[in-house]
C-alpha cells in the first residue's frame, strides 16, 4: 500500500508520498519534490510525520528497514538496528514526545505469526519490544491516545488490543468485531473514539472516552 498523507502542520496543502523514495508536495499533489534517496531494498510501506516537529519524518519498509530525518528530508539516517528482519507494517511518531516512535512488523512472509511491536525513546538509537500479552497473530497497525501517552492500541489479524501502561501489558477490545485483519487504526483528536478499519469487512468505532472514565474510577 502506497503511503500517502497530508501534513498535520500548516494548512494541509503539503502532502507526503513514498515509493522507494519519499516525495513532498506543497500544492496538494500538482507537483512533487524528491526529498530522500532510495531508502531500501523494496518499496516503502509506512511513513509518519511527527505531530510535534514538522521536520521529523520516519519511513519504513523491507525487512525491518527504517530511516529517520530531523531536517525535513535533507539528510536521512538508518535506524533499524535492533529490529527483527520482518516486514514493516506501520510507523507512528508520538504525539507526546518528539523522540518516541513506534513500529509494528509482520513475519507472515516467513510463516511467522508472532506479534512484533517496538518503541524507541531516542529517535531510533535504541529499540524495546512491547508486545508482551498480545496473542500470536501479526500486528498491522498502531495508534496512540492523544490524551494519555500510556494508552496504546494495536490492530492485529484477529482484532484490536489496548494497553494502559505503555505496552507493558495488553487486553483485547471489541469482541463483536468480525474475525478479519484490522489494517488501520485512528483515534480522534479529543481521544474519545477509536476507529478500526478491517480488510473487507468495513470500519468500526469504539468509544474509548467512556472506557477511560471507568478505568480511572
Amino acid at each position: 500500500d502506497t503511503p500517502l498523507m497530508a501534513s498535520v502542520h500548516g494548512d494541509e496543502t503539503r502532502l507526503y508520498c513514498a515509493a522507494q523514495m519519499v516525495f513532498a508536495s506543497d500544492d496538494r499533489g500538482d507537483t512533487w519534490e524528491l526529498i530522500s534517496p532510495d531508502l531500501g531494498s523494496g518499496p516503502l510501506l509506512a511513513l509518519s510525520e511527527s505531530p510535534l516537529d514538522p521536520l521529523r519524518l520516519v519511513a519504513g519498509g523491507g525487512r525491518g528497514e527504517l530511516h529517520f530525518t530531523r531536517d525535513g528530508g535533507k539528510s536521512w539516517q538508518p535506524a533499524g538496528e535492533g529490529l527483527p528482519g520482518k516486514t514493516v507494517r506501520d510507523v507512528v511518531t508520538s504525539r507526546h514526545d518528539q523522540d518516541r516512535v513506534y513500529v509494528t512488523l509482520s513475519g507472515t512472509r516467513d510463516g511467522d505469526i508472532a506479534p512484533y511491536v517496538y518503541v524507541t525513546p531516542d529517535f531510533g538509537e535504541t529499540w524495546k519490544a512491547i508486545e508482551s500479552g498480545i496473542p500470536s497473530e501479526p500486528v498491522n497497525a498502531l495508534a496512540e491516545d492523544p490524551r494519555d501517552d500510556r494508552e496504546l492500541f494495536v490492530g492485529t489479524d484477529l482484532g484490536v488490543f489496548a494497553s494502559t501502561d505503555s505496552g507493558a501489558s495488553w487486553v483485547g477490545l471489541g469482541h463483536n468485531l468480525p474475525t478479519a485483519p484490522v489494517v488501520d487504526l485512528a483515534v480522534d483528536g479529543r481521544g474519545e473514539a477509536l476507529v478500526a478499519v478491517t480488510h473487507g469487512l468495513s470500519a468500526f468505532l469504539l468509544e474509548i472516552g467512556s472506557m477511560r472514565n471507568l478505568r480511572d474510577r
